[in-house]
């Protein structure tokens, strides 16, 4: 990971329940569109759920020059993966997967026992990538609707009160 998202990471692990309340709540009353805040969160989310090998940030920021998207709101959904969740997401994928693709790659072999492994490897990676692949962009469009239809929201209902 890169040095940035390291600090990005280690400030946000430092931060109180409180204080990410703030800063969420200070996220919806950015200037930012609830479209942008809603699409950011689902990108995050995707990133979270799908398996990036620690890439998660730069892919977040690879992906903002390419969309325009609240890139906060992105770290905040990124936050749907966690140590916490991960086991769940991969059960999820995996089972989804296997039961959508069954695969049987076949490899040419003889009874090797690391081309019977391989084999194996090659189906399970298969099986949950799809899965994983499908579950990530059902949160993803989940978490769009939900957060844009919050921001919405909480701005309707502040400016009511206002």
């Amino acid at each position: 990971m890169s040095k940035l998202g390291e600090k990005i990471k280690k400030s946000l692990k430092e931060l109180s329940p409180k204080q990410i309340k703030a800063t969420f709540i200070q996220l919806i009353g950015s200037r930012a569109t609830a479209r942008e805040i809603g699409f950011g969160f689902a990108v995050g989310a995707f990133i979270g759920v799908f398996p990036t090998f620690g890439l998660g940030f730069i892919i977040i920021a690879g992906l903002a020059f390419l969309m325009k998207f609240n890139v906060p709101a992105a770290i905040f959904g990124s936050f749907v993966g966690s140590p916490w969740t991960t086991p769940f997401w991969m059960a999820a994928s995996l089972g989804l997967g296997h039961w959508i693709f069954p695969s049987k790659i076949m490899l040419n072999h003889e009874s090797s026992a690391a081309m019977i492994w391989l084999e194996k490897a090659i189906n399970y990676s298969l099986e949950y990538l799809l899965g994983n692949l499908i579950i990530s962009l059902a949160v993803s469009a989940a978490s769009y609707l939900a957060v844009k239809w919050s921001v919405e929201r909480y701005r309707k209902l502040t400016e009511k009160h206002s």
